[in-house]
This record gives C-alpha cells, structure tokens and sequence, in this order.
C-alpha cells in the first residue's frame, strides 16, 4: 500500500486524528449547547412565573399601599390621649371608687351615673383577683373554709393604708379605637416592621390603663382618706397621671416617618 505524507505525517494517521478532534469538538459543542439551552429554558421560566404573578403581586401591592394609607390618616391625630380616651377612664373610675367606699353625695352619685353610662367593659387588673374577694377552686377545695375567713369590705380595707381596685371599667370611645388599632396589628398585608412599632404602642396605652391609672386612683383615694381632703380637683388627678404615664407623641411621629418612608411619600423622583 502506497502511504503519502502530508508534512512529513502520513495521511492515514492525519485524517484518523483529525477525525478523532473533530469529535471531542463536537462533544464539546454539544455541552455548550446543551448548557445555553438550559440557560435560556431558566430565564424563560423565571420570566413567564413573573409574568404569571405580576397581576397578584401588583394587586396585594395596590391593598398595602391603600391599608398604610388609611393608617396613615388613623395616627394623624393631634391629640391621641382624647382618641384613647384616658381621662374620662381615669376619673370615671375613680369617682365609682370613692362612690364604692362611701365618700361620695348627690353630686358624686350624679358622675358616677354620667360615667357608667359611658361604660362598656373592664379591664382586668392585678386587684382584679384580689384574696380578700375571691376564693380559687383546688381539687382540695372545701367551701366551708370560706366561713373562716372574713371578706373585708373597702372601707375596711382603706383603714389598713390598702386601696383595691377590681378591674377598671373603659368607655365606649376608647373600646371602638382600640378595636380599630387592632385592626392594623392583624392585618395580613401590613410590614412586620411596622406592626412591631404598632405593638409597642399598644403595650404602653394597656400599661397607662391597667398600671399607671390605678396607681393615681389609688394614691389619691388614700389621701383624701388620710387627709380628710373634701373637695378633689379633677384637674388635679389629670396632671398627676400626665406626669407618670406613658407618652406618645414620640412613638406616633416615629410610626408616621416608618409610614412615609415605606410608601416613598417624601421621596424626589
């Protein structure tokens, strides 16, 4: 057999090795292929689930931005003490008090109606389940040991320096806004930053309620008593709980900016 050379290499063995790199090139094409094809199978994916949602996405979008918004309108209040309804809660409370102790004429038995009257519910207290009033069942309980053990009544109790308070009752303007505040904290579409700030608020008006409003009702109750004080300023009582309680301001104006900044309110396009 004749044998040729083509640069000093014989035909046979150039053709074989050249046939042998044209099918690794093609392996390798192949697996550029193949990868380019995944790529783009990816991308397209990606692209038709955005378009598929899209629609949902800006519809939950369009229901946030209208919730923050009423939000918005609700924390834009230049006095949220009177939306809570604090003083007509403190001094409703401590007028049926005094009314419960005895310290109280036509004039406080006229207040306590025009306060009950206001009322709707209680607030449970620590007082709320005060020993001296209320008897736990055990699976040891003998109700014949309730015998034993004398119920004091206020008045008695106030004689030993001691002021209880068995809950304390909220009106009707402050149950329909804080229904509305809890409103926004189980709200689904609301941001959980905002809602943190939105708890903390919440915390600090039920601490002014259940704490803080007792704690006045009860220092000044145990004045009058000691003192034989005849007439109490409610002016008086108002600014006493004005200094201890928990302010707001601070904690709306932040909430308001967290707002703001969500919705890009302030934002130069």
């Amino acid at each position: 057999m004749i044998n040729f050379l083509y640069k000093g290499v014989s035909i046979l063995d150039y053709i074989t090795s050249l046939v042998e790199n044209i099918g690794i090139i093609k392996d390798i094409l192949w697996i550029i292929f193949t990868l380019i094809a995944t790529i783009v199978a990816v991308l397209t994916y990606k692209r038709a689930r955005l378009t598929f949602l899209q629609p949902l996405r800006s519809e939950v979008v369009k229901r946030q931005i209208d919730e923050m918004i009423e939000l918005l309108n609700f924390l834009n209040t230049d006095n949220l003490d009177e939306k809570i309804d604090y003083y007509n809660i403190l001094l409703g409370n401590f007028e049926i008090k005094m009314d419960e102790i005895g310290f109280s004429d036509e004039t406080v038995k006229k207040r306590v109606k025009y306060y009950e009257d206001m009322f709707v519910g209680t607030y449970i207290t620590k007082d709320t389940f005060d020993e001296n009033r209320y008897y736990p069942i055990t699976p040891f309980f003998n109700p014949n040991k309730i015998k034993d053990k004398k119920t004091k009544t206020d008045f008695e109790l106030l004689q030993e320096g001691i002021v209880k308070l068995h809950g304390i009752k909220i009106t009707k303007q402050h149950s329909n806004y804080m229904n509305e505040f809890e409103k926004y904290l189980e709200s689904p579409i609301i941001p959980t930053k905002i809602k943190e700030k939105l708890e903390l608020i919440m915390k600090d008006i039920n601490e002014n309620i259940t704490i803080k409003i007792p704690m006045i009702i009860k220092t000044v109750v145990l004045s009058v008593y000691e003192k034989q004080i005849n007439n109490v300023s409610a002016i008086g009582i108002i600014n006493l709980f004005s200094e201890i309680k928990k302010k707001h301001d601070e904690q709306i104006k932040d909430l308001r900016k967290e707002i703001r900044d969500y919705l890009k309110i302030d934002l130069e396009w």
